[in-house]
């Protein structure tokens, strides 16, 4: 079973409500947007999910890909608790990095680096601030794979 049929059916057992709203349009416009080609694990969870509609009971909340955005452009302007201006500046690639979920209304925040290549790397960044981030996952499955097997689905470093 793919990561996206055992996500949704995990987030069907604890009453998760993903936006399933998104359409192909959605998808060609995020890759027009910038450049690029989603890799296949990632365009299949954006077929089948939308994001969540709210969070999820670990107090995740999974953007719809109309939200996601470059770390400059999204992520380095936040300077709420915690304050993640300079993370641009911190971060190698920074601007090959899209924020796509946060934990706890931005207490951490979650980046995929995305290429015009879909098979260029993937890893997800975690990023706690302006100062602090790791990586966290190689891949956007291997991202899902630790989510759905963490006890609390708070993941970090």
């Amino acid at each position: 079973m793919s990561f996206v049929d055992r996500l949704a059916k995990q987030w069907n057992l604890t009453d998760v409500s993903p936006d399933a709203l998104v359409t192909a349009d959605a998808i060609a416009s995020f890759e027009n947007r910038f450049a690029l080609t989603l890799p296949n694990d990632v365009r299949a969870f954006y077929e089948r999910f939308n994001g969540l509609l709210d969070m999820d009971n670990d107090l995740n909340r999974f953007w719809p890909i109309g939200e996601l955005d470059t770390v400059p452009a999204i992520v380095e302007p936040y300077s709420g608790t915690p304050d993640y201006g300079g993370i641009s500046s911190r971060l190698p690639h920074a601007e090959r990095y899209f924020a796509f979920a946060d934990h706890s209304i931005w207490v951490h925040v979650y980046a995929i680096r995305l290429a015009e290549h879909p098979d260029s790397n993937t890893s997800i960044v975690w990023i706690a601030d302006g100062n602090t981030f790791d990586i966290l996952a190689d891949t956007f499955a291997g991202f899902w794979e630790m989510y759905l097997t963490s006890l609390d689905r708070v993941l970090v470093p």
